[in-house]
């Protein structure tokens, strides 16, 4: 599938095997043995999803996907050969979008990954002190909002509109609830704050190329919504 990139972190005999199977889906592969480097090419924002081979010769598995879901919600996909049960349970509190234990069945392992795509265009994910909405990312924890991979500079305030609006993506919310929850007051008939922070924010957005992935529109008589595209 054109424009889907998909980074293989493994060391594993099999790589061959599911490289070929991947790009016979038409995606793109890169491969890289290395966790400590895999984990970097993660971070990059170049990937649409990462596949995570267990077990790494130079990490453990569970760490490696810790690190990327501090900084990202890049879906991850996790292969292993351990059968533990608690592996796979805490795979999925550390964040991981799937589990497949090897051996590797190649038809189920495609559609997985199709399913985990499908779900990563379709709604709004949250993990700790990341939100992701299709290509925009907040981290609460640094206070950076990142659109296709590139940092946007939001004021304290755009910042907590931002966060609010997409966590509540497709409602409308009205202009008390965002001066209540943002700044801890009442609206004000007079007060045009909120509009101006919004104004402001919406040029951002557009000036990075969001139309594409997300929009906010102003509701009349209501107030805005984040809507994903």
């Amino acid at each position: 599938m054109e424009g889907i990139h998909i980074l293989l972190i493994s060391s594993s005999p099999e790589i061959a095997s599911l490289t070929q199977c991947l790009h016979a889906d038409r995606y793109a592969v890169a491969t890289v043995a290395d966790a400590s480097v895999g984990i970097v090419q993660a971070l990059s924002g170049a990937y649409t999803l990462v596949i995570l081979d267990l077990p790494l010769p130079t990490m453990s598995g569970l760490e490696a996907l810790r690190q990327i879901r501090q900084h990202s919600l890049v879906p991850v996909l996790i292969l292993s050969d351990t059968l533990h049960e608690t592996e796979r349970i805490m795979a999925l509190e550390f964040g991981a979008d799937d589990y497949l234990p090897k051996p590797i069945v190649l038809p189920e392992f495609t559609a997985r990954i199709r399913t985990i795509l499908r779900r990563a265009h379709t709604g709004v994910s949250v993990f700790g002190n990341l939100v992701k909405a299709n290509a925009l990312e907040l981290n609460r924890g640094t206070h950076r909002v990142k659109l296709h991979a590139e940092d946007i500079a939001l004021t304290a305030s755009e910042f907590e509109l931002l966060e609010f609006l997409v966590k509540r993506a497709g409602q409308a919310v009205s202009r008390e609830d965002l001066s209540q929850q943002i700044f801890g007051r009442p609206l004000n008939p007079d007060d045009r704050s909120i509009d101006v922070h919004l104004s402001n924010l919406r040029k951002k957005l557009h000036a990075n190329n969001a139309s594409a992935a997300c929009q906010i529109k102003a509701v009349r008589g209501v107030g805005y919504t984040f809507i994903l595209l």
